[in-house]
């Protein structure tokens, strides 16, 4: 979808802005600058674009592409900026041509180190505008969610803290109305029992307001939570628990009180396999969520990958449990996913079930050439109808990738994609689809020392 650039500036230029004026404030000495960056093209061919069950058209697509990515680490400042451009253009003109941007932006300026920092935060990607529907151009949209704040540390005693925090954050989306604006602050005592285990008491206040309530649709609410959390790092595991309760009081609309419970536990089983659970029963809304998905996705393949969009302005109950088991093979690496996710909203009726799970089996020839098969299988039932409207997604395919030297890789993705629905409607689909890469990459190829 073509990028807006009405509305993109202030939420993208803003937390870059704040990033290179702290990056100037920090003292000067030496600190390093990782860049890495990549240039691509790519050849897509689909016989079914519209994801459509009769009438398939299909659609060949060009795309050039740009990636950046800019990591520094030091006492003074911890900053990582990756951001990457696409432009498609679509031969057969069933979509228009479209530019797509992503950003995925974290630093953290440590004024004074270990009690006095700030913190810009900035995801910037495209969701979807209707869940239920096939996932193509005409159903995507820009969505950007910034944050920025300072927090203080207290240091009580050489075991306990004082943490206190504050964060002002913005959600936007291009075409949802569900833009809003948040006022942040939290407030955690903590105890270090040990060198691995820490207990902490947790007061975090939230005030959320809508650019537009949409008649009722979206209503203004303030969140308290209050949790204890315990983690602890033993031998191979690491552990956290949150356990405490939520209320949300909203202006058009009754009060929500329930529980609060996160479980995250991580295994490391040799030195080439981990095991990772997530599970968690909380309140929640779209913004909340989204923040928490953006964060997620910068921290590696064992955080918790299913993505379920929110376009509403309505709170919800999310029940979810997700296990991933990931092994580095001397030839190749395995990844398994299974989750099950439930939304159970307080006012909609849009109540949606999930689960499934996806793997990917990596195999290297050798270190030009290798390949890997995956597949996913997601079951969605979405009870805003009557009887509940049942849809399941599946994709199979294989990925091949030869390098043809350290920084030139081509590469070729074939899969199938299909969705049956129960009670069967209109949007049944089988599509096939293959990608043509070429990438030249270069990934930490300079380091800047001032």
């Amino acid at each position: 979808m073509t990028i807006h650039p009405n509305r993109r500036p202030w939420h993208l230029k803003t937390p870059l802005r704040v990033l290179l004026l702290a990056a100037m404030g920090t003292p000067s000495v030496s600190w390093a600058l990782d860049v890495g960056y990549s240039l691509g093209y790519g050849l897509e061919y689909t016989d079914n674009a519209l994801l459509t069950q009769d009438n398939k058209r299909d659609e060949w697509t060009n795309s050039a592409r740009a990636g950046l990515s800019l990591i520094h680490n030091s006492p003074a400042l911890d900053a990582r900026i990756e951001s990457n451009v696409d432009y498609r253009n679509y031969k057969n003109n069933i979509f228009g041509d479209e530019t797509l941007f992503g950003l995925n932006l974290f630093s953290k300026w440590n004024i004074s180190p270990q009690r006095f920092s700030w913190t810009v935060e900035d995801y910037y990607t495209q969701t979807v505008i209707n869940p239920t529907d096939p996932n193509t151009p005409n159903n995507r949209q820009n969505t950007n969610i910034a944050s920025t704040g300072p927090d203080f540390t207290m240091h009580l005693s050489p075991l306990n803290t004082l943490d206190l925090g504050a964060r002002y954050v913005r959600n936007t989306y291009e075409t949802s109305d569900i833009d809003n604006s948040r006022a942040v602050g939290n407030l955690s005592w903590a105890y270090q029992s040990s060198p691995s285990t820490r207990l902490s008491l947790n007061l975090n206040a939230e005030s959320v307001n809508y650019d537009d309530q949409a008649g009722g649709a979206n209503s203004n609410f303030t969140r308290r939570d209050a949790f204890a959390e315990l983690s602890n790092r033993i031998a191979r595991n690491e552990f956290v628990l949150d356990a405490g309760s939520t209320r949300i009081k909203r202006e058009n609309a009754d009060d929500v009180t329930g529980a609060l419970g996160r479980l995250r536990w991580r295994r490391q089983i040799s030195t080439t396999s981990d095991f990772a659970v997530y599970a968690s029963s909380l309140l929640s809304d779209a913004g909340q969520r989204a923040l928490s998905q953006g964060q997620a996705a910068s921290e590696g393949p064992l955080q918790p990958s299913f993505s379920i969009p929110v376009v509403s302005g309505d709170v919800f109950r999310e029940k979810s449990v997700e296990m991933v088991y990931d092994y580095q093979r001397s030839y190749g690496s395995n990844t398994f996913r299974l989750f099950r996710q439930k939304d159970e909203y307080e006012v909609s009726p849009a109540d949606e079930d999930r689960r499934g799970g996806s793997f990917d089996i990596g195999y290297d020839f050798s270190e030009a050439m290798t390949t890997a098969i995956f597949a996913s299988y997601v079951r969605v039932e979405n009870f805003a109808t009557f009887p509940s409207f049942i849809y399941r997604d599946k994709t199979v395919g294989v990925r091949l990738v030869n390098h043809l030297t350290q920084r030139l890789s081509l590469g070729l993705d074939l899969r199938q994609n299909r969705r049956d629905t129960d009670p069967a409607f209109t949007n049944n689909y089988t599509e096939h689809r293959a990608l043509l890469t070429l990438t030249y990459s270069d990934i930490h190829n300079a380091v800047l020392n001032r």
